[in-house]
C-alpha cells in the first residue's frame, strides 16, 4: 500500500512538473552560433558586426540576426554600455525558421534604450524669469481612446503623453502656464512652445534635460527570442500602451529576463494578444504611469 501511495505521489508530482515546463517559454540558447556586437559609443552600422568591428544601433543588430535566422543560424547579440535611443522591432518574416535569438548587455544593468532625447537651448520666459521656453514640434494633441460604455470620460491630463525629465527627476505636466510652478511643465500646441519651471537650485540650461519622444521601446512579435540585461526607460505611450510589448499568435517562447522597466509614461511591460510560452523572470517595472506589467489574453506564462 505504501508503495501504491509513492508511485501515486511520484506520478502527480511528474503531472506538475510537466504542467510547468509547458507554462514558460523554452528557448535552447545553445543554438545561437553567431554572435554580433553593438557599441554606440565606437560603432557604424556599416561594420560587420564583429567586437573589433561592432554596430552602432541594437536595431542594426536585429536586422543581422533576422537575416541569420533566415539561413537557420541562431545569433547572441551583445550590447555594450551607453544609451541607446531607439526602438527594438522584432518582427516575423515570411521565411523565419526556429532558431534563437539573444539580445543582451555585456554587463547587465548598463545598457539603456531611452524613448528621450536631449532637449537644449532653453531661454528665460519673458513673464517670469524661473521659467523657461523652447520651440516645441511633438503636437500629438490627447490621446484617442474608446473607453468604457456608460463610464465617464477620462480626465485630459490622462490622456497626455507629453514627459520631461530634468537630471534623470520626472518633471510633472500641467495643463495651462497659469499652473506651471516649480518642477513643472506646459506644452503649448498652438504656440509650438515648451514651458519648465526647473527644481530648486537646478540650472537647466547646463542641467541633462530630455524629453520622451519614443511611444515604444521593443516591440517583440516573434517567437524564441530572449531579452537580458537591458534597461529601457522614458517611453511616451498613451494610456494602455506599453514600453515593452510582446504580442501575436507568432509571439511564443520569449522570454524577459533581468530588465529594468521604468519611469515609462503608461505600462512598463504588456503581454497581449495571444501571446503563449513567455517567461518574465528578475525582471523590474517601477514608476510607469499607468502599470508596471499587464497582460490580457495570453496562456502558458511564467512570471
Amino acid at each position: 500500500m505504501r508503495m501504491c501511495k509513492n508511485l501515486l505521489a511520484i506520478a502527480a508530482f511528474t503531472c506538475v512538473l510537466s504542467a510547468f515546463a509547458l507554462g514558460q517559454a523554452v528557448v535552447n540558447e545553445s543554438l545561437e552560433t553567431a554572435t554580433v556586437w553593438v557599441d554606440g559609443a565606437n560603432g557604424s552600422d556599416s561594420n560587420s558586426g564583429t567586437l573589433s568591428a561592432p554596430l552602432k544601433t541594437i536595431s542594426a543588430a536585429i536586422n543581422t540576426a533576422i537575416a541569420n535566422n533566415q539561413g537557420s543560424i541562431g545569433t547572441n547579440v551583445f550590447v555594450q554600455p551607453g544609451t541607446y535611443r531607439e526602438s527594438l522591432s522584432l518582427y516575423p518574416t515570411s521565411t523565419d525558421t526556429s532558431l534563437p535569438m539573444t539580445i543582451q548587455a555585456v554587463t547587465p544593468g548598463t545598457v539603456t534604450i531611452s524613448g528621450a532625447v536631449p532637449y537644449s537651448g532653453w531661454v528665460a520666459y519673458s513673464g517670469n524669469p524661473a521659467i523657461f521656453t523652447n520651440t516645441w514640434s511633438n503636437n500629438w494633441g490627447p490621446c484617442r481612446t474608446s473607453g468604457t460604455a456608460g463610464a465617464p470620460p477620462f480626465p485630459d491630463i490622462t490622456l497626455r503623453r507629453e514627459t520631461m525629465f530634468i537630471n534623470g527627476s520626472q518633471m510633472t505636466q500641467v495643463l495651462s502656464l497659469a499652473n506651471v510652478v516649480a518642477g513643472t511643465f506646459f506644452v503649448d500646441e498652438s504656440a509650438n512652445l515648451i514651458y519648465a519651471y526647473p527644481p530648486s537650485g537646478v540650472s537647466i540650461t547646463t542641467a541633462d534635460v530630455e524629453v520622451g519622444t519614443l511611444s515604444n521601446l521593443a516591440l517583440i512579435v516573434r517567437g524564441q527570442v530572449v531579452l537580458r540585461g537591458l534597461n529601457f526607460q522614458y517611453a511616451n505611450s498613451c494610456k494602455d500602451g506599453s514600453a515593452v510589448s510582446i504580442t501575436g499568435t507568432l509571439a511564443s517562447n520569449v522570454w524577459l529576463d533581468q530588465l529594468n522597466v521604468n519611469w515609462n509614461n503608461s505600462i512598463g511591460v504588456q503581454v497581449s494578444n495571444p501571446a503563449t510560452n513567455f517567461s518574465i523572470t528578475n525582471t523590474a517595472s517601477n514608476h510607469n504611469g499607468q502599470s508596471g506589467f499587464g497582460a490580457y489574453k495570453v496562456k502558458n506564462g511564467l512570471w
